[in-house]
């Protein structure tokens, strides 16, 4: 997401990034281990990078305010410290 590019990921069912993607429409999310179902899904994603030109400035927003490393290592150490 750093660089624009879009998440395909392979999560349990209930994971808190199902949600992200799908809000935020930054990618495709396999909650099953079937191989076909990625596939399906990786599909879709190529689809979804050749129409939607938005996508890697979402992605690239999603990163910078959600996941930048300062702010996690920020969170860690306020974790570690209680």
């Amino acid at each position: 997401m750093q660089s624009g590019l879009p998440v395909l990921a392979r999560v349990n069912p209930g994971n808190d990034l199902i949600k992200l993607v799908k809000e935020e429409a930054v990618g495709q999310v396999c909650e099953t281990s079937h191989s076909s179902d990625l596939l399906k899904l990786s599909e879709k994603l190529l689809n979804q990078i050749e129409i939607d030109r938005d996508l890697p400035l979402r992605c690239k927003a999603l990163f910078e305010r959600d996941f930048l490393v300062k702010d996690t290592v920020r969170q860690i150490v306020a974790a570690l410290s209680r």
